[in-house]
C-alpha cells in the first residue's frame, strides 16, 4: 500500500504479507527511509523515489 501524500518527505510505503488467514505488517517506510524486503523477493523501496517529480516542489 503507498500513500503518495502531499510531498516527497511525508509519502510513506506499508508492506503486508498473508500468514494463515492474517495479513500481517512485514514493514513500514516514510519519505526517505528505505523498506527492504526479502519475499517474494529482494527489493528495497524509498517512498520519496516514488512520488510524481511534477508534484516535488
Amino acid at each position: 500500500m503507498i500513500d503518495p501524500g502531499v510531498d516527497p518527505a511525508s509519502a510513506s510505503i506499508t508492506a503486508w504479507d498473508l500468514d494463515g488467514d492474517a495479513d500481517v505488517r512485514v514493514g513500514t517506510a516514510t519519505g526517505e527511509e528505505a523498506l527492504a524486503l526479502d519475499a517474494p523477493f529482494r527489493v528495497t523501496v524509498v517512498p520519496a523515489a516514488l512520488v510524481d517529480p511534477r508534484r516535488r516542489r
